[in-house]
């Protein structure tokens, strides 16, 4: 609260409100609860506040960043391809999100599969999927 009252001074801010859902947080906004949204850039993207929220009113992205939170997937130095295998789960959970915000429902059937890893790893998208969901439900429950 004290962060968004020390940016914006010139709003007077009557009171921050931290929703225990995304849903929530986007409906307050859509609804007029709330008029700012703030958030990490996945959270207040374009994309994300025309698809998901079906937001149709007149709004601004602001451009500067103000997250201190770092988000990076790591992997040991010196076996690219391990770093190679993960990388590319993680980018099937991140199409798979995205496949959700478009549709709002997918399956472990709607990703791809694979031969680039050898037979054995064939499915291994659609089983990382299963196990975790996509990108963005990680995310949310960590």
């Amino acid at each position: 609260k004290d962060i968004v009252l020390d940016l914006f001074p010139q709003l007077n801010v009557a009171s921050v409100v931290t929703p225990v859902t995304i849903d929530i947080f986007y409906e307050h906004f859509k609804n007029g609860v709330c008029n700012i949204l703030a958030g990490e850039q996945f959270d207040v993207a374009s994309a994300v506040v025309v698809d998901e929220m079906n937001y149709n009113k007149p709004y601004q992205v602001g451009s500067q960043i103000m997250s201190k939170e770092l988000i990076a997937m790591v992997t040991r130095d010196g076996d690219a391809l391990w770093s190679d295998f993960v990388g590319w789960i993680m980018e099937s959970l991140m199409s798979a999100e995205e496949m959700r915000l478009m549709n709002s429902e997918v399956s472990a059937r709607d990703l791809d599969t694979t031969q680039v890893f050898g037979p054995e790893y064939e499915t291994v998208f659609q089983e990382a999927f299963a196990v975790v969901g996509d990108y963005g439900q990680i995310y949310e429950r960590h």
